[in-house]
């Protein structure tokens, strides 16, 4: 009997191109069943989220349609959005002006450096996550972005904040194992609990433990082990899960939130056409 519903949800699965492995099917499931109960629940009012992007000048076109993408949409409670740029690889001024036209009011932050997994990234994004926090209410969320990430709907943005959890995160890239660094979403309060990690030695302790520095994998352990309320789910899509996804129609997408352009960056622009059909995003990159 197990066999026989094991290859009919592979069927299913196969024939509705679901961006989720067969052994992962009682999450998607799971998560089903939950937002349904969510949608009884309202927003805690005055709640905002504010997005928090870490990038750098090499990126510029991609942060720039990616900031674009959230103009696009209209999303009452969103609160601030920032900027951290790598010390090592600062925008021009040409080039924040731009993207401040992309996003008024878009603040733009040192960080640090911000080389892919190391310790002293790991310190920078915790710090920056740190002063946006020490900015805003308790209980608002902060959302890390990528500069690789296209948005195209809101519906998930209120699941989140219905939620009320502590850390919402991508599971299904990375077999449910932490949430995959492209967004996620911390509530302040846990934000404020992760910045002592960085004192007390959790973090080096971390580290070491996972054999890794990636910051996606050292703060999903650090809210872990601070028994954090954790919910891993699904927020974006591959372009080929996108693409693999045309028989689900519109209402489907938007269990997802955003596409992820980690691996194929160069078709972000043309995706951005297909998102927000007349409008190119793109623009030359200012000269210096």
């Amino acid at each position: 009997m197990k066999d026989f519903l094991l290859r009919g949800l592979r069927a299913v699965f196969l024939e509705k191109r679901v961006p989720h492995r067969i052994r992962f099917a009682h999450r998607y499931f799971f998560d089903a069943v939950y937002e349904t109960r969510l949608k009884r629940s309202t927003i805690p009012v005055g709640t905002r989220i504010h997005f928090v992007y870490f990038s750098c000048r090499r990126d510029y076109q991609l942060l720039n349609l990616s900031l674009q993408s959230i103009s696009r949409m209209s999303l009452s409670w969103l609160g601030s959005v920032y900027v951290f740029e790598d010390d090592a690889d600062p925008f021009s001024h040409q080039e924040v002006e731009a993207l401040r036209r992309s996003w008024p009011g878009l603040v733009i932050k040192k960080s640090g450096r911000l080389a892919w997994g190391g310790r002293e990234t790991v310190d920078n994004f915790l710090k920056a996550f740190q002063q946006v926090a020490e900015l805003v209410p308790e209980h608002h969320y902060i959302a890390k972005v990528d500069s690789d990430i296209l948005f195209f709907s809101t519906q998930r943005f209120e699941t989140v904040l219905r939620s009320g959890r502590m850390l919402i995160g991508d599971g299904h890239y990375d077999d449910y194992g932490f949430s995959q660094g492209g967004l996620y979403f911390m509530r302040t309060d846990l934000v404020k609990r992760l910045e002592g990690c960085i004192h007390d030695g959790s973090v080096d302790q971390i580290i070491a433990r996972l054999g890794t520095a990636c910051e996606d994998q050292v703060i999903y352990e650090a809210a872990r082990l601070l028994s954090a309320d954790i919910w891993l789910t699904r927020l974006m899509m591959f372009p080929d899960e996108y693409r693999g996804s045309d028989r689900f129609g519109p209402k489907d997408r938007k269990k997802f939130l955003a596409l992820h352009f980690v691996k194929d960056k160069h078709e972000m622009a043309q995706y951005f056409e297909v998102l927000f059909p007349g409008r190119t995003g793109l623009e030359e990159t200012p000269s210096s």
